[in-house]
């Protein structure tokens, strides 16, 4: 028998104020690092945030957004999470990862991507 995907679909009652949706980790400045719920809520307003700041510089500089990105920050941290990850899927540009710092990689990646944004 073919799945036909339905287990997928049933509607899915959530409070997007108070249900985490990711789980990131502080970076431990006032001691160990712990784990922090944010919501979706959360989520959508750093967007609606990174969006404005976005669109007020874009219309600052008289040219769009950038287009291709290089991510450094850690996908774990919120900063990593929310300013490059998800700002980058929300403007659409391309986001080029590098598994760990090397200076020459970066130094290539930045050539070979034509990166104009590093974040």
């Amino acid at each position: 028998m073919e799945d036909d995907g339905s287990c997928f679909c049933a509607p899915v009652r959530s409070n997007c104020r108070e249900h985490t949706a990711v789980l990131l980790y502080s970076s431990g400045t006032t001691g160990l690092p712990k784990g922090v719920m944010l919501t979706t809520f959360n989520l959508i307003a750093a967007m609606e945030v990174m969006n404005a700041t976005t669109d007020a510089l874009t219309r600052q500089m008289r040219e769009p957004p950038s287009q291709t990105e290089l991510g450094l920050l850690p996908f774990y941290h919120a900063s990593g999470f929310t300013a490059t990850l998800l700002n980058s899927m929300t403007m659409g540009s391309t986001l080029v990862i590098l598994s760990r710092f090397q200076p020459e990689v970066f130094l290539e990646t930045i050539q070979n991507y034509k990166i104009n944004r590093i974040s």
